[in-house]
């Protein structure tokens, strides 16, 4: 009866996140905006209610630890592996309650918004993303909803799609979510490869290091300071994504494994980490400190208490980090809905300051040499230059500086990517991968396509056929695996590869001719979502597309080519990363104000 009841709570919070982000959109096409609104608003109240009625369910009928399979759900390819436990429990009823007063918050603060559909979109798939990130254990569940909190945090930091800055923010942190995308998937592989299917048996010292390292980055903490960028979309976004849930739920999931591993009592294991966090801490501290935006500044506070969270759970106080976690994120998502005010508050706290006198930690700053404290501020204010060169790569790796696509734009872009592949190919081979030549050439034929859809962005049929083209000879290095006769496909991907490129030399010229970030192509937002649709399916995001033929190909040679999976998965992430560069170049950046604002408000 337990497991029938667990299993129900289950596929609900799954399914109806899933219904409701399905619902926002078909709504969203309707031509009456105002009762388009109004139905999102019903069903946001009472879906809500109905969640928090679950959670109480829930509560008084938790008796035990469950573990149980729920097979072939949603996806063909694998089971659900499902964990109820007491931690699990806390950490959904927190997200859902979180979620639940953001989503009654912006259904008044946001009305009538230009992009009121888009954001409760978003919010639904994060929604969908918590549940699998923290019921499920499984290694494939697990980076499906890790992927879904991606994206939907991508597309919400580009919210306000008519802004330069935010759409190259958005890039930004698209490259190092990326990244710590990359330190999780070798996380698992290797673990599944070892025969451990629930991720929290991972046992591998090295696996457990790229996890760390994975949520370090998705939480902010380490080595990129990334949340003060995320804040460019609306209050309740910020609040919700940055201030709780996104950066808290990668601590769930790496003290999930944690107390599980001897690892745990490696002494210098233990120092390392807990010296590199401590640095971060007091760096984020110090520049929550030196910010002049009160965002910014919540943002810094907001990513040192996470390093101390991170510090609790390396020297084993696990309910301490949970409950410091879930108070955290409350204060948080509270402080960043109230950002607005806080001017206005400091300075009343500014009079009642110089009424009662100094606190005794602005006068012991005053103990420190005038010399000392003005180098502290010069490299505070400078991002301890670590951390700015770190942004600065990735910003140069995306092509940012230039705003337009030219010869620097694409040998920064070849520099800094060769390299990375370059790196991972050592890695894999250091961990015995085998060499073998004709996958290093379809590797390599993959990321010359590649470079060639990122230099098409400006002509879309062009672009799609080099990024298909891209995707489908990264997979057929995989397939070959299975059907050697696939091997003469190679032939095809070779002919389409030098007809783009004759393609490109011959209108090389037109390259310079366009500006990023103008929305030259912007046509409608029926075109808009179907491409972007179209682009998801061929980089396949979850659900969509590719994503089905990658999930069995896995399946099949995980214990044999792990490293081939991981090099074939670089590849994908920067056809990913491209695909979000020609999106953002050609459908946002440039919005019709007067013909939305007509349509919200008839």
């Amino acid at each position: 009866m337990e497991i029938k009841f667990y299993t129900y709570l289950f596929i609900y919070f799954a399914a109806s996140s899933l219904i409701r982000f399905i619902w926002v959109l078909l709504v969203s096409m309707m031509r009456n905006k105002p009762l388009a609104g109004r139905l999102v608003k019903y069903m946001t109240d009472y879906g809500s209610l109905l969640d928090l009625t679950h959670l109480a369910l829930a509560f008084m009928l938790f008796k035990q630890d469950v573990t149980f399979t729920i097979p072939n759900f949603a996806f063909e390819s694998f089971d659900f592996d499902v964990n109820w436990n007491i931690r699990s429990f806390l950490f959904l009823s927190f997200s859902v309650t979180i979620i639940s007063v953001i989503n009654r918050f912006s259904t008044v603060y946001l009305f009538r918004d230009l992009f009121y559909f888009k954001f409760f979109a978003m919010i639904y798939l994060l929604q969908l993303a918590l549940v699998l990130l923290i019921l499920t254990q499984g290694n494939e569940t697990i980076f499906i909803g890790w992927e879904f909190l991606g994206i939907s945090s991508i597309l919400l930091i580009a919210f306000y799609e008519y802004r330069i800055s935010v759409l190259k923010n958005s890039l930004v942190i698209l490259a190092i979510y990326k990244l710590a995308d990359l330190f999780l998937y070798a996380a698992l592989l290797y673990s599944s490869a070892a025969g451990e299917t629930y991720y929290y048996q991972m046992s591998n010292p090295y696996c457990i290091a790229a996890l760390l390292l994975a949520c370090l980055l998705k939480s902010s903490v380490f080595p990129m300071y990334w949340l003060p960028r995320a804040v460019e979309g609306p209050t309740q976004s910020t609040a919700v994504f940055y201030g709780s849930l996104a950066t808290h739920i990668p601590i769930f999931i790496f003290m999930n494994v944690w107390e599980h591993h001897s690892l745990s009592t490696n002494t210098l294991f233990v120092a390392i980490a807990a010296v590199i966090i401590l640095i971060a801490i007091v760096c984020a501290s110090m520049l929550s400190k030196a910010a002049n935006d009160a965002k910014n500044s919540i943002a810094y506070a907001a990513i040192a208490q996470l390093g101390i969270i991170y510090l609790e759970v390396l020297f084993g106080f696990i309910w301490l980090a949970i409950v410091h976690c879930i108070l955290h994120g409350i204060y948080r998502t509270v402080e960043f809905l109230r950002s607005p005010s806080i001017i206005y508050e400091h300075q009343l706290i500014e009079q009642d300051r110089r009424i009662s006198g100094e606190p005794l930690l602005y006068r012991l700053t005053h103990l420190l040499p005038i010399n000392l404290q003005l180098w502290l501020y010069k490299i505070t204010y400078n991002e301890f230059v670590f951390f700015r060169i770190m942004m600065d790569g990735v910003e140069s790796f995306m092509g940012l500086f230039s705003s337009r696509m030219n010869a620097l734009v694409v040998k920064s872009y070849i520099f800094y990517s060769l390299a990375f592949i370059f790196l991972i190919e050592l890695i894999t081979f250091s961990l015995g991968r085998k060499l073998i030549i004709m996958d290093e050439l379809l590797l390599a034929l993959a990321y010359v396509l590649n470079i060639l859809a990122m230099m098409n962005k400006y002509r879309p049929w062009v672009f799609y056929v080099a990024l298909t083209a891209s995707v489908m000879t990264s997979l057929l290095i995989l397939s070959d695996k299975l059907y050697p006769v696939l091997i003469w496909s190679a032939v095809i991907s070779t002919v389409i590869m030098l007809y783009i490129l004759i393609m490109t030399y011959l209108l090389r010229d037109r390259l310079q001719q366009t500006a990023n970030f103008m929305g030259q192509m912007h046509q409608s937002s029926g075109i808009n979502f179907i491409l972007f649709i179209l682009g998801l399916s061929i980089i396949g995001m979850p659900g969509l597309g590719i994503f089905f033929v990658w999930i069995r190909l896995e399946h099949a040679l995980m214990n044999v080519y792990p490293g081939t999976l991981l090099s074939v998965y670089v590849l994908l992430s920067l056809n990913t990363i491209v695909f979000f560069r020609f999106y953002y170049v050609n459908f946002l950046g440039k919005y019709d104000v007067l013909k939305q604002i007509k349509l919200m408000h008839p």
